[in-house]
């Protein structure tokens, strides 16, 4: 099992082709034997083949690798273990292929295959590794209980319908993602030759803390996207509409349990859910909303949304037969009982908001602010940006400097990450330059604002109705001060309250980790000189991948990792208290707990004052003693409450040092830093973060 255990590490390596690791497995299994073979005899040791043998000559005498010195015995001992699923061919259809000899040309019928993993399987035996099911169901449970705020799928409007309609059977739903990718070179020759179509799941109960990770992602299938427009929607998905359907009415017994899965929605971006729901895939057509029926020119100066205007499950047949309202094509997925288009509608922030509004509005606002109002040079801009302090603890990444081309286009270009960080910080980096009273730095408030509420893992319905304020008057600025029209992206917005009502948070159904999935598949296929079929060796790699996990039975585990450990002396603790509770403590340089860092230095929420608002202190010392026993000594900080005109907690040293002690349980967020504005004056940002 240790060689099995070996051999999967190596395969979950993405950088490493499967034909290296054979040379891997074939010389460390030389060396070994080698070293075995001196070992025998510098003891002198007997032949095995001899009467007088023994133990220890036996032992070094076996070839570890002897049953699984070739792929083809590695995949079959995997399989028979139970840790390698296979992907399973399935045909699409048959496409005329034309090949040339020097004194032929033949035209025949080319089979096109996607490659699917039996979804069934994999379902049992993840939910059969330790804690996954029995801690998904306290999740549910915890969630379902929950009556002030929609904090998931399982406190949403969505979900208690369900359990009414599916009342006494255990329910678990999937998200089913589906999106394109190409496998090579987007800008070369073959660009769009080998672009792949990926449907990846993951469980909605997954408790927050482990969904960001990329190995509760799961592959299902992958095709060639030229074959999903050949072949048509209902060719490719049928497979995946089957399984589904099995799903619900069958289910899977995991640990004597009977489950039944629904996929409740069909996540990605705006473009692939249209095109794999049969919506037009033109956003400049006349309807374009995959969630109503206002027309383009209605849309473009639209500021609430508009109910009557909604799409109705019960004139989906006339949409359809009349081609009507953007259907091109009866949408595959309504064969599922519990899943209709008109009705099942998600709607991705990461696309709408971080690559979509914010792009458009930095590049208005910025362009006011510099030409028409003058109240900083962009070469002042870029130089508060390479000088502002951006720390481990921040939101986001590290945001580039703006160029002058990006300003005179209206259009700043930054990743998801990079926009979300500038999105929170921009404030404090000219706050002391504009004047706040202006409206358009009252569009970057609301902007602030609305991506902190739409980005939250959690809110109340008296909130939902704050944000379709806060977006009606958004466009309402946006319109006025910029004589522009609105985009699709900013009509989506209109209908993200209902959304996350029925729904859930949308911090949980967006694109950003799915997209980072798809690395995998990337990484995986610049290491393969082969395009044969693509889509196969990329789908066995995923389950190599997933077979490493299985032998390593690596359920749901907080993942601690420590920094310099060094003995905590307490003689110099700040504080009087019962030291007996640090015996056996460690002070730690740094410590991370499921992917999110804590240091020395960086402000942490220790607690609420009588108003609610924040009570912050400054993190001095890390004390470990096991990875259920680690707390902060912190300094108080003194908050002077929030500045409205800049979405942010003002901060001030107390002249005396005052430290207390916190549980990691007990802190409200994850870590953030102060930083100061161009006055002097130091901020913590009130962007939530989780």
């Amino acid at each position: 099992m240790r060689c099995l255990l070996f051999v999967t590490k190596l395969y979950n390596n993405n950088t490493v082709n499967r034909s290296v690791i054979q040379d891997v497995i074939d010389n460390t299994s030389e060396l070994l034997n080698s070293i075995f073979s001196k070992i025998k005899s510098q003891l002198n040791l007997p032949e095995t083949s001899g009467s007088n043998c023994n133990e220890l000559s036996i032992l070094l005498s076996k070839d570890l690798f002897e049953t699984c010195n070739s792929e083809h015995k590695r995949f079959k001992i995997l399989e028979e273990l139970g840790y390698f699923i296979r992907p399973k061919s399935f045909f699409i259809g048959n496409m005329l292929n034309t090949t040339t000899t020097s004194n032929n040309t033949i035209v025949e019928h080319k089979p096109c295959e996607e490659q699917i993993i039996p979804l069934r399987k994999i379902l049992k035996k993840v939910l059969e590794m330790p804690n996954i099911l029995s801690r998904m169901l306290n999740f549910i449970a915890e969630e379902e209980i929950k009556e002030e705020e929609i904090s998931s799928l399982f406190n949403s409007d969505w979900w208690k319908t369900v359990k009414q309609k599916y009342s006494g059977k255990l329910v678990l739903p999937l998200y089913i993602y589906f999106d394109e990718f190409e496998t090579g070179n987007p800008l070369g020759t073959q660009a769009g030759v080998h672009k792949l179509g990926g449907v990846y799941f993951s469980f909605a109960a997954t408790p927050p803390k482990y969904s960001s990770r990329i190995e509760n992602i799961f592959l299902w299938g992958l095709f060639f996207s030229s074959d999903r427009v050949v072949f048509s929607n209902k060719n490719v998905f049928q497979p995946f509409i089957n399984e589904l359907k099995y799903l619900e009415f069958e289910g899977v017994v995991v640990k004597g349990k009977r489950i039944f899965f629904i996929a409740p929605l069909l996540l990605g971006d705006n473009l692939g859910i249209n095109s794999i729901t049969g919506m037009t895939e033109s956003f400049s057509s006349i309807y374009f909303c995959r969630s109503c029926t206002a027309p383009k020119q209605l849309t473009q100066n639209m500021i609430s949304e508009n109910r009557n205007l909604l799409r109705k499950k019960n004139e989906y047949h006339i949409y359809l037969r009349e081609k009507i309202f953007g259907v091109k094509e009866a949408c595959v997925w309504n064969e599922l009982p519990y899943f209709h288009n008109t009705e099942n509608i998600h709607f991705d922030i990461m696309h709408d908001i971080y690559e979509g509004i914010c792009r458009y509005d930095f590049g208005k606002i910025l362009k006011y602010f510099i030409y028409e109002k003058k109240y900083f040079s962009l070469e002042t801009l870029n130089n508060r940006i390479k000088q502002f302090d951006y720390t481990e603890a921040d939101i986001g990444n590290k945001f580039p400097p703006i160029t002058l081309n990006q300003v005179e286009k209206e259009m700043i270009i930054m990743s998801s990450s990079e926009m979300h960080a500038f999105v929170t910080y921009f404030g404090m980096l000219v706050y002391d330059l504009i004047e706040p009273s202006d409206q358009v730095w009252e569009l970057y408030l609301l902007l602030f604002n609305i991506t902190n509420l739409v980005s939250n893992g959690s809110f109340s319905e008296d909130e939902l109705i704050y944000l379709n304020n806060m977006i009606s008057e958004h466009h309402k600025l946006y319109v006025s001060e910029f004589k522009s029209h609105l985009t699709p992206k900013y009509h989506f917005l209109l209908h993200y309250s209902r959304t996350m009502k029925k729904f859930g948070p949308l911090s949980r159904l967006s694109s950003i980790r799915y997209e980072a999935f798809h690395k995998i598949s990337k990484s995986n296929a610049n290491v393969v000189s082969s395009r044969r079929n693509i889509p196969l060796t990329l789908s066995i790699k995923h389950q190599l991948r997933l077979a490493h996990r299985l032998i390593s039975n690596k359920g749901f585990l907080d993942n601690i990792a420590l920094g310099t450990l060094s003995t905590f002396e307490k003689e110099e603790f700040p504080f009087s208290c019962n030291l007996s509770q640090f015996k056996n403590t460690f002070v730690v340089s740094w410590i991370r707990v499921n992917g999110n860092l804590f240091k020395p230095g960086f402000i942490i929420q220790v607690g609420q004052n009588t108003n609610l608002e924040p009570k912050f202190g400054r993190i001095k010392n890390i004390l470990y003693n096991s990875d259920e026993n680690i707390k902060f000594i912190y300094e108080k900080l003194l908050c002077c409450g929030i500045n409205k005109q800049l979405e942010a907690y003002e901060i001030i040293e107390r002249s005396k040092t005052m430290c207390d002690i916190i549980d990691l349980k007990n802190i409200f967020h994850i870590p953030t830093s102060i930083h100061a504005t161009g006055d002097g004056c130091k901020y913590v940002t009130a962007m939530n973060q989780e």
